[in-house]
């Protein structure tokens, strides 16, 4: 069922009325224990339409796998499921978490929460195959020590091959050497309180400036928004500068991916707004005589249009914001999540237009994670939970 509703920037009043657009939602496949379960992240996508990812567990030593999903062949309609790398915990890394990125030679990077020489998790590579191959090339490149690790959410790559993550304490970069070395750098460590507390994967931005959120900390301990630039010569920490201190009424508990779009940022908030189910936000530049930046809350959730949008969000044309809630939808607050998309205003100062892709009824998928939009206008994106064993699925949404 698909749902349209309102916001108006005067009095952030939720209107729902049917939608002008409709999509259509298909499961392209079914995750199960043998082969894999519980997906995380956004995949990430090749020119042939095949989509890559990761799921949490499974595996002889339920450690999680990679996967890849062929499209159908021309007059099928079933995608062909290939494992690239099965975890074995240990140095090889336990429970991948957050999506892959891609670098510029077709090599896939992502994190395992633990595992690695101390167990505080690691960052790995996968290199596709050469010619007449099969197998894909798997390194950890990278183990977090003892006191500063449990990698979280997506990596960033920039247009050198620097790699750029949030650990459970700070923000990290890995840097491209000579061979196959790889230099790991600490940009900044939260020290908590008002400083920010347990900054959250998704950062935005480049090598001249990065953008991220704690999910606690601040002066409510409702979470910031930070930015953070190196230092004018040579490394060194970079510095950070609070750009919002959400207080609850604006959001609460920041997570996800952020967008950077036009100089503007656009992120999700899991808890606050107007019904305390979340919101979706906007920070606007300083602009004339302004000095700091502006905070908008542009959508606020109420359950039967969303709750919890926990996985931040994806950017479309003409500034159209797509994202999931893990619960709510058709079936009230504690629904199984929705897929969502936000329309700008079409005046100044109007109101963004949220439709409902669709509503999760727990069989077709439970708990959607953050969806890939490609250059048709098709998501892409996986559920961690749902399905006939509750061990998740991956689906699409034509527009």
């Amino acid at each position: 069922m698909l749902f349209r509703s309102a916001i108006f920037a005067s009095a952030m009043i939720a209107v729902f009325a049917p939608a002008a657009q409709s999509s259509t939602y298909t499961q392209i496949f079914k995750f199960s224990a043998e082969i894999g379960r519980n997906p995380y992240g956004r995949p990430v996508q090749d020119k042939e339409g095949a989509l890559y990812g990761t799921a949490h567990f499974s595996g002889p030593d339920n450690s999680g796998v990679v996967f890849k999903l062929a499209p159908p062949a021309e007059g099928k309609t079933k995608w062909t499921h290939i494992i690239l790398h099965t975890f074995a915990g240990g140095d090889d890394g336990n429970g991948p978490v957050g999506g892959l990125v891609k670098g510029k030679s077709g090599a896939l990077y992502g994190t395992t929460v633990v595992g690695g020489a101390d167990n505080y998790g690691t960052v790995f590579r996968l290199i596709p195959p050469a010619e007449g191959q099969q197998d894909w090339a798997y390194k950890v490149i990278y183990s977090f020590p003892v006191g500063d690790g449990f990698p979280n959410g997506n990596l960033l790559i920039d247009e050198t091959g620097n790699l750029y993550g949030t650990t459970s304490l700070s923000v990290f970069r890995l840097s491209p050497g000579t061979g196959d070395l790889w230099t790991a750098s600490t940009l900044y460590t939260f020290g908590g309180g008002a400083d920010g507390a347990g900054p959250t994967g998704g950062l935005a931005g480049n090598s001249t400036e990065l953008y991220g959120t704690t999910r606690a900390g601040g002066g409510a301990n409702k979470g910031i928004v930070y930015k953070l630039v190196p230092p004018e010569s040579g490394d060194g920490l970079w510095t950070k500068e609070i750009l919002h201190d959400f207080n609850g009424f604006d959001g609460s508990g920041p997570n996800g991916d952020l967008v950077l779009k036009n100089g503007r940022l656009f992120g999700t908030t899991a808890y606050g707004g107007d019904s305390d189910m979340g919101t979706v936000f906007e920070m606007r530049p300083p602009q004339n005589s302004h000095t700091g930046w502006k905070q908008i809350v542009i959508h606020s959730f109420a359950g039967i249009d969303g709750h919890l949008p926990y996985n931040g969000l994806t950017s479309g044309k003409n500034g159209v914001l797509y994202g999931t809630t893990v619960e709510g939808g058709e079936f009230g607050k504690h629904g199984w999540g929705v897929v969502f998309r936000l329309t700008p205003p079409t005046a100044p100062h109007g109101p963004w237009i949220e439709d409902i892709l669709h509503s999760f009824d727990n069989k077709d998928g439970n708990s959607p994670g953050l969806p890939l939009l490609d250059k048709s206008g098709t998501l892409y994106g996986g559920t961690q939970y749902g399905s006939s064993n509750n061990t998740g699925t991956m689906f699409q949404i034509t527009p």
